[in-house]
């Protein structure tokens, strides 16, 4: 394979990724942009959530590591790992629903600032927590260590190793958390109640209720060259391995009361989530109106349209990686897979309704695509990425010895990256059945399980969007196991 044709192919994709972005140039009306007035407030007010929820989320996962030094042994630091990650893959429909439940509970209002960057710090600080203890294991331990032998106290240890080694790994943390909290849109628009808690909430106004596309482009540019640059920094800065497994066991470990720290954000973002399902299950389980309603033809509908959104996501977000790897790694191709994290949800979604076709197949076809060009550079960076540029030297070998660029990939690149390539698919296609955010710019009523699930909340049926979601969730974790099992049975 020629290198002219792999910039070309890798052109060809990025091209791809970045299309509904010519779509809204081409829709957006010329002159109409007007930055007059507080046009810095909205920016102003994203960039101020987004930090708040990063230090916030620094927090939570300084507290959250206290859990991970208290693992005596692989088998428990998996299980607390699991604990950690399991907020962050959690869609953000069965998160809303439990602070619901939560401020239910507590007799709050749901929505706030407060609600909204309490969220986001639960939801990511396990990430920093296990940045923290990856970089605690391979450098700081020994330092400490040595410390200690010597004589120095423990406050000592701390401020004049812990703290100033941690700075390289608590950095870039804040960086990434603050580029995720900044792009955020499904729980601000449901948490924020109405108040500008997100630049991504604020497009979306601009366009649906305003038909500003000049100013919401404007800001959406914005919005991707800030996350651009910082995506950049974050890979420029190298911190630790969130996801790594990889493990060396604490000289010391914490007491092993430490490990139900672990538990606190599954706690809040599900635990009072399925408290309310068990006890609105005894109460409709005696309701015939809910079992009428889920033999009614519009849920019934909204199974098939999730299901197949499920099953459409799965494979184009294959077949992306596929081409992806295809085309081979270039430094194009490659830099703009680090940069471009999390583009605008409210552009892709406006856009790629401009598609021709009407009907509620098009629509699925379009919910699909667009949830999965939002969802593909994350994913593909986190879990593909590094192993497709560690295995460059085995490709460089192939090539030497004359293999041709469909042998190396089916030889060499696919058989070691179809695991990673499915998983991430998986979790694209589990998070798209709790989609309601991309799904709205398609469809018109409830046409998909997620979005009959807010349409219950909107009509004060929390009872009925708990129990609908609970039976979602149960369902995406049940593919989820079989899915798992199967590739263990085919890897053995």
């Amino acid at each position: 394979m020629s290198l002219f044709f792999q910039k070309g192919f890798s052109s060809l994709l990025v091209l791809l990724l970045l299309s509904p972005y010519v779509l809204a140039l081409v829709q957006a009306p010329k002159g109409d942009l007007n930055l007059e007035g507080r046009w810095m407030w909205p920016l102003w007010m994203g960039a101020r959530q987004a930090a708040l929820s990063a230090v916030l989320a620094l927090v939570v996962g300084g507290i959250l590591f206290l859990s991970l030094r208290a693992c005596s042994s692989y088998k428990s630091f998996r299980w607390v790992r699991s604990l950690l990650l399991w907020p962050n893959l959690i869609p953000p429909l069965f998160v809303i629903l439990s602070v619901m439940s939560l401020s239910q509970w507590l007799g709050w209002s749901h929505q706030g600032l407060m609600w909204v960057i309490l969220t986001h710090a639960l939801m990511n600080g396990g990430l920093v927590a296990l940045a923290v203890f990856a970089h605690d294991q391979n450098q700081v331990q020994k330092l400490s260590e040595v410390a200690r032998v010597y004589g120095a106290s423990v406050p000592r240890r701390f401020f004049d190793i812990w703290l100033p080694q941690m700075k390289s790994v608590l950095i870039p943390n804040f960086v990434l958390v603050f580029a995720i909290c900044l792009t955020s849109f499904s729980i601000p628009l449901v948490l924020g109640g109405g108040s500008l808690t997100s630049l991504e909430v604020h497009i979306f106004q601009l366009i649906r209720t305003e038909g500003a596309w000049s100013l919401a482009l404007f800001y959406s540019v914005i919005q991707t060259l800030f996350v651009l640059v910082l995506s950049l920094t974050l890979w420029k800065l190298k911190g630790e391995d969130t996801f790594s497994e990889s493990y060396i066991p604490p000289s010391r470990p914490l007491p092993a009361v430490f490990l139900g720290v672990s538990i606190l954000p599954i706690l809040v973002l599900s635990g009072f989530w399925f408290l309310s399902v068990a006890k609105d299950f005894t109460i409709l389980f005696y309701d015939p109106a809910f079992f009428d309603f889920l033999q009614s033809k519009d849920f019934l509908e909204s199974v098939i349209h999730s299901s197949l959104i499920f099953i459409l996501v799965f494979w184009i977000q294959t077949f992306l990686s596929m081409g992806v790897i295809w085309g081979g790694r270039t430094g194009f191709t490659e830099g703009f897979l680090k940069g471009y994290v999390s583009p605008s949800v409210a552009v892709l979604g406006f856009s790629l309704s401009l598609l021709p076709g009407e009907g509620e197949l098009w629509a699925v076809l379009k919910t699909s695509l667009c949830f999965s060009f939002l969802t593909f550079p994350l994913l593909f960076k986190w879990k593909n990425l590094s192993r497709w540029k560690g295995l460059s030297h085995q490709v460089t070998v192939a090539k030497v010895m004359g293999a041709g660029g469909g042998t190396r990939f089916w030889d060499v690149l696919w058989p070691q990256m179809r695991e990673g390539i499915f998983q991430t698919s998986l979790i694209a296609a589990l998070w798209s059945l709790g989609d309601f955010a991309v799904s709205s710019f398609f469809f018109s009523g409830s046409k998909t399980v997620a979005l009959m699930v807010v349409d219950l909340l909107n009509k004060y049926r929390l009872e009925w969007a708990s129990l609908i979601s609970f039976a979602l969730f149960a369902v995406g974790l049940l593919l989820f196991f079989v899915f798992q099992k199967g590739l263990e049975s085919v890897r053995r």
